[in-house]
């Protein structure tokens, strides 16, 4: 069985702390969203943070085009990958919680797809590590991806070295626009797209164990300490 969990807004230490105490659970993958306007959070720097004090947990980011470019955002997610050693995840939202802009379909498509050609960018033996030679990379292993289209004009390759992962795996719920991802988030009787690994949302843990699935999602307050001892006190049991 395979659980993720999102957390309410919170300060970035108590979602982080709320990430390591989740994944001493068994808890298989955490999201972390944008915050709200009270409390502003940057999905990347948390899951970065979280990175150097866990060790299995698979860390999601959300990312929103309507306030960043994928060139940015490729490069923080590499950043991620090659920090928690190939763990990160990203899913595409319209807009971002504090901020009312937000994008259309075509814009998110052409995101998702510049982000994962910015991603593949350097080959899988782009290192050389030729002390001798004095050579780190091979020459001719990054390329550039020339995007010329609608909405973002990018030469590339990125500036950053492949992530250990290549184009790491996506999320996506199923209310999202672009739902084409390798898990998607559906309630209880909804049907993740063809290819695509359905994580039921529940409301309890104990919902898990009713329910024929591969996985399932439910949101918790981390600055709830005592809801968070007893969530994981739960799921410890119910996953044993």
């Amino acid at each position: 069985m395979t659980l993720a969990v999102s957390f309410a807004p919170a300060a970035p230490n108590t979602i982080v702390a709320g990430i390591v105490a989740t994944e001493a659970a068994g808890v298989d993958l955490a999201i972390v969203d944008y915050g709200t306007p009270r409390t502003p959070i940057d999905p990347l720097a948390v899951a970065a943070a979280a990175a150097m004090a866990t060790t299995r947990i698979r860390l999601a980011v959300a990312v929103s085009p309507a306030i960043v470019e994928p060139f940015t955002f490729a490069r923080g997610l590499a950043a991620l990958d090659h920090l928690s050693g190939g763990r990160s995840a990203w899913r595409v939202i319209t807009a971002a919680g504090p901020f009312r802009a937000s994008v259309d379909t075509a814009q998110l498509k052409e995101f998702i797809s510049v982000v994962g050609a910015l991603c593949e960018s350097w080959a899988p033996d782009w290192c050389a590590d030729d002390k001798a030679e004095a050579q780190f990379w091979r020459a001719g292993s990054a390329t550039p991806i020339a995007q010329d289209g609608r909405h973002y004009q990018v030469t590339g390759p990125l500036n950053t070295p492949r992530p250990p992962q290549g184009i790491p795996p996506r999320l996506a719920w199923s209310a999202d626009p672009v739902t084409g991802a390798a898990s998607v988030i559906v309630r209880p009787g909804e049907t993740a797209p063809p290819g695509a690994a359905a994580l039921i949302d529940v409301t309890d843990v104990g919902d898990a164990i009713t329910h024929d699935a591969v996985g399932f999602h439910i949101r918790i307050d981390p600055a709830d300490k005592a809801g968070l001892a007893a969530f994981v006190d739960r799921f410890a049991k119910v996953s044993a």
